[in-house]
């Protein structure tokens, strides 16, 4: 059963379930590490309807299953889609309380990524440093490479 959402919804539901992190992902050569944005949902098996219904909402992203959890979770790594769809649908229906935060600094990340300045020396090493501010954010905790929020 397809259930009818809207975007308020999304953000309240965004604001307790929904993460914003930035991660390392490996180069062919092990040595070279690139930071990689992410805007994920994870859910239990039971909900995979409401993941689908939110990504249907959104028209991005996809929706895996992680088998050793037993849940379903909904991810956006195409940098496109998440500055033009991810970061203008929170900015038009803004999140509440600490996961507002976390945003704020994953949008300036996206902005250096979406204008290539990450390329750069001087813009790799300010990701470093926004990965820190949101894994601070956040308490300090992360799993497996990801700040979750």
């Amino acid at each position: 059963m397809q259930q009818t959402i809207n975007g308020d919804f999304i953000a309240g539901f965004v604001a307790g379930e929904g993460c914003f992190s930035l991660n390392y992902r490996y180069g062919k050569n092990e040595s070279k590490r690139y930071i990689r944005p992410l805007f994920s949902i994870n859910l239990d098996k039971r909900d995979k309807e409401l993941l689908k219904t939110i990504k249907q909402f959104l028209q991005c992203g996809s929706i895996y299953e992680e088998q050793t959890t037993n849940c379903w979770t909904f991810r956006v790594y195409n940098c496109w889609e998440l500055q033009n769809i991810i970061i203008s649908f929170f900015e038009k229906y803004q999140l509440h309380g600490h996961k507002q935060k976390v945003f704020e600094v994953f949008k300036q990340a996206m902005k250096i990524i979406y204008s290539k300045q990450h390329l750069t020396e001087e813009g790799y090493q300010n990701l470093k440093k926004l990965r820190t501010k949101i894994k601070y954010l956040n308490g300090g905790n992360s799993n497996h490479n990801f700040i979750k929020v």
